[in-house]
Parts: C-alpha cells; sequence; structure tokens
C-alpha cells in the first residue's frame, strides 16, 4: 500500500486527497515556533506540525490509516529534509484523545523507511495550573548542527509554557 499523493498549497502547507472516501482531504501544515526557544538558539527555525481533515468522511469507511500515516510521514520528512529544521508537535487533548495521538507519533516515527535519520524525542508535560497532562514530541535530522541543544532545550519544560 502505498501514500496518497501530496500536493504543495503553500510553502509551509500540504494536502492530500483520500481516494476512498468521497470529498474528504487532509491538510498538514507547519508554522514557524522559532520564538519558543532561548536567545542562543533564536537562529534555529523550528516548526510546528498540524494536521487536520477536511470536510466530512462520506460513502463506506474503509481501512484508510495506514495509507494516511504513510502520506503525513512522508510530509514530515520532506519538509524536515527540506529545510533541514526540527518539528515539534503538541498532541490536540480538547477530546481527551492526546495518548492516542502520541501513540500514533510514535507507531509513525517506527514505521519511517528512513528512519535512521532521524531522531525522535517524545515527553510529558504535567500543567498544574490545569491538573492536566500533555503529549509532545520533536523530530530532528541527525546531521542538524545543533541537534545536542536542541535536544537539552527540548527536554526543558519552558520550552512549551507559552503553549500550555
Amino acid at each position: 500500500m502505498s501514500r496518497y499523493p501530496l500536493y504543495q498549497f503553500s510553502e509551509f502547507e500540504y494536502y492530500f486527497e483520500v481516494e476512498e472516501l468521497v470529498e474528504t482531504q487532509y491538510k498538514v501544515s507547519f508554522s514557524s515556533s522559532s520564538h519558543l526557544l532561548p536567545m542562543d538558539l533564536i537562529d534555529c527555525d523550528i516548526y510546528e506540525v498540524s494536521f487536520n481533515r477536511i470536510g466530512e468522511k462520506k460513502g463506506q469507511k474503509p481501512d484508510v490509516g495506514q495509507r494516511i500515516m504513510e502520506t503525513i510521514s512522508f510530509a514530515m520528512t520532506r519538509f524536515i529534509e527540506k529545510y533541514n529544521c526540527p518539528i515539534i508537535f503538541i498532541c490536540d487533548s480538547l477530546d481527551n484523545k492526546h495518548l492516542g495521538r502520541m501513540r500514533r507519533f510514535n507507531t509513525w516515527y517506527n514505521k519511517l523507511e528512513n528512519k535512521a535519520l532521524f531522531t525522535f524525542e517524545a515527553k510529558e508535560l504535567y500543567s498544574i495550573e490545569e491538573e492536566f497532562t500533555y503529549y509532545t514530541g520533536m523530530v530532528i535530522q541527525n546531521n542538524h548542527p545543533k541537534l545536542i541543544e536542541l535536544i537539552i532545550e527540548f527536554d526543558n519544560p519552558e520550552i512549551f509554557k507559552q503553549k500550555i
């Protein structure tokens, strides 16, 4: 089974159509998050990835999860390789499915064809104010010149304070 054809909508947005589902597309977006980094790393580009379904799932509901996973993985690795920048994600918790999303990111990373070229960091953050746990992660190329510094910064929960 192969991925869906991926189309670039703009410099930071991609989309693909789920052929088996009428009027269903997915959008994969990357937004700059360099503002989360400390001053000594401010020259690094770092992007947050998000994706969402556009349209309703109409018609039969075939098992398309694998193809969607492969397509989003391809978009993420393509973006990282093109810009040589790490990407971060924060699992949405509004519907209480954040742990499942984290598992899905783990699965995607573990099934990457060229996984050896990347480092995947995942963590669990607890917000005392909200009494809630957030799941987040970062994918970075192993040849990134500031790989170690970015991993150390990612391990510092202060990086996400503005987000949670």
